[in-house]
């Protein structure tokens, strides 16, 4: 049984092949992905399914087993393992891989910078870390990945302790994880000609064209672009003004990015190597303290980037505390007619009990209207209002990134404190965000 994107529904709480799916944690253009149990190892792990649409489709079909293969090949310590692969009851393929249960660098970073969170030089060093060592490994293979970006960026749990001086954006027993071969080129088996792909703003101009001949440094571009949203809070396309925004401190890696992110390729750094030398270098002298204003965030790529997961998206509980707290002290000083239903001057009861939070920019709007406390063990509807909006993005308290819906379901399972993130990006490419925090209680 599929859904109208031919994506599979009704796995959950039923086996595929020994495995107990538990829940649906995302889809994408081609694929589902569930959290599932391993009884025989007794741990969990991410199942990618294949979708119905596409599962008679011969080149889809061997794209997606390729990627199991590449995976499998590869020795990447900052790679997302593969562990099996197989074929449900129905004849859809799936694959078998590590779960990252801390979420995504996308994710995590739009959490943080809602606290007033701005990049450090370790954090710099932690992502662009993750993504030399992937990607060396994919390239010392003749792979090229074609689609990194932040939201495939996965953060796992890790049972080593790696002190990274300044660096909040990944905690010390957490590591990246670089996700989502489907769109990867396997440059020993074929030529460097391929069929446009990748994601605005992260894919190359190459990548864009088809017929054009694609290479690692297509993944240079990615990398380059990935710091530079990350520095910025701003996809780094044509307008976008990523550059002028970016903190002073970080000066002289702005001409090292900007050459990362040239149209010719000639002009970007010849390997992901002399790219991370370069970054590197830039960094060294970064002083700690922040000499400009935090750069205000932008939605994540657009509603014609399909969404892909490939792990659990979990906010991390003490950064929804953070929020929580900050929005309590706000409200404490504008009034007491404030505290606290998480309200702003925005933010409204209803006389259904439902709480509206709103934010305005220009001429558009955004508003989140759901309860406020939610029962543990239910499920509650959070509905999305915009208007004079091109895209908005739903991320809801475990991660998930709801692309221009106009509602998510959250499903309660352990009491605390969680939100509900709207970011949302007008045509001029000016953005607009507002969050909803909530309270999971006992009945």
């Amino acid at each position: 049984m599929s859904d109208s994107d031919g994506h599979q529904v009704g796995l959950v709480g039923k086996r595929v092949g020994h495995y107990e799916v538990q829940e649906l944690i995302g889809t994408g253009g081609f694929a589902s992905v569930y959290r599932a149990h391993d009884p025989r190892l007794r741990s969990d792990i991410a199942l990618k399914v294949l979708a119905d649409n596409h599962a008679l489709n011969a080149d889809v079909r061997e794209r997606f087993v390729s990627e199991g293969h590449l995976l499998r090949r590869i020795e990447n310590p900052a790679g997302l393992e593969v562990y099996d692969i197989g074929e449900t009851d129905q004849g859809n393929p799936y694959l078998v891989l590590q779960l990252a249960d801390r979420g995504d660098l996308e994710s995590r970073v739009v959490a943080l910078r809602a606290t007033g969170w701005t990049p450090t030089a370790d954090d710099v060093r932690a992502v662009v870390d993750a993504l030399a060592d992937a990607l060396e490994a994919f390239h010392d293979h003749d792979v090229v990945h074609r689609d990194v970006k932040p939201s495939n960026v996965l953060i796992s749990s890790s049972r080593r302790q790696v002190d990274r001086g300044d660096c909040t954006v990944v905690e010390p027993n957490e590591r990246f994880l670089l996700a989502d071969l489907g769109l990867a080129k396997d440059l020993a088996a074929a030529s460097g000609l391929t069929v446009s792909g990748g994601s605005a703003g992260f894919a190359a101009l190459e990548q864009m064209r088809p017929g054009s001949i694609v290479d690692h440094r297509a993944d240079v571009f990615a990398a380059s672009a990935v710091i530079a949203w990350l520095l910025s809070g701003r996809v780094p396309q044509p307008g976008s003004g990523w550059s002028s925004v970016i903190d002073s401190r970080f000066g002289a890696l702005v001409p090292f990015l900007e050459q990362g992110l040239a149209d010719d390729r000639d002009r970007r750094p010849a390997t992901i190597r002399d790219w991370r030398d370069g970054v590197t270098t830039a960094l060294e002298d970064v002083p700690a303290k922040a000499t400009a204003p935090p750069a205000q965030p932008t939605a994540p790529p657009s509603k014609d980037q399909k969404p892909k997961r490939e792990g659990a998206r979990v906010v991390r509980a003490q950064v929804a505390a953070a929020i929580l707290l900050f929005l309590f002290l706000i409200g404490a000083l504008v009034g007491g007619t404030l505290l606290w239903l998480g309200s702003g001057p925005n933010v409204v009861m209803l006389d259904d009990g439902r709480a509206q939070v709103e934010a305005v920019e220009g001429e558009a709007t955004v508003a989140i209207v759901g309860p406020r406390t939610v029962d543990v063990g239910t499920t509650a509807r959070y509905e999305i209002q915009v208007s004079g909006v091109e895209s908005w993005v739903v991320v809801g308290p475990d991660g998930v990134r709801h692309n221009n819906v106009r509602a998510i379901d959250v499903a309660t399972a352990s009491t605390g404190s969680a939100v509900v993130e709207l970011v949302a990006t007008t045509s001029d490419g000016a953005m607009v965000q507002t969050t909803l925090p909530i309270d999971v209680v006992e009945p």
